[in-house]
C-alpha cells in the first residue's frame, strides 16, 4: 500500500513557465498549464514508505511532505529539479534582454519617499 495523502490536499494542476531568447535576440517568456497530481504526505508515513513515494516523483508525481499540518519540503524527481533549477529569474531575463534607451517606457510619478 502507498503512502496516505491527507484528505482534501491534492492538486491536479501546475504551471510552467520557460524563458528564452528568439533568434531576434527579443526575450521570450510563456507559461504552460498541465496536468499533474501533487500528493501532501505527512513526514512520518513518507519516511516508512519513502521508495514509493521516490517512485511516484520519478513518474512525474512529485509530493509535498508536511510536517504537523504545515508544507516543509517538496518531493520530486532529479530531472525535474535539473529542468526547474535552468529557468532564469525574471530579473535575469529582462537584464540580459536587448532593450535600448527608450523601448521601455517613463514611470509616472516618480521616486516615492520612504521612511526609514
Amino acid at each position: 500500500m502507498g503512502p496516505r495523502a491527507s484528505a482534501g490536499r491534492e492538486t491536479s494542476l501546475a504551471a510552467e513557465r520557460n524563458a528564452f531568447v528568439d533568434a531576434s535576440g527579443s526575450a521570450i517568456m510563456t507559461t504552460m498549464v498541465m496536468e499533474c497530481t501533487t500528493q501532501e504526505i505527512q513526514l512520518r508515513d513518507t519516511k516508512a514508505t519513502l521508495s514509493a513515494v521516490i517512485d511516484r516523483a520519478r513518474q512525474g508525481e512529485p509530493s509535498v511532505i508536511t510536517r504537523h499540518g504545515r508544507p516543509e519540503a517538496v518531493l520530486l524527481s532529479h530531472e525535474e529539479w535539473q529542468r526547474l533549477s535552468q529557468i532564469p529569474s525574471f530579473g535575469r531575463l529582462l537584464m540580459s534582454a536587448p532593450l535600448e534607451p527608450g523601448d521601455l517606457p517613463e514611470r509616472d510619478g516618480g521616486v516615492r519617499d520612504v521612511e526609514l
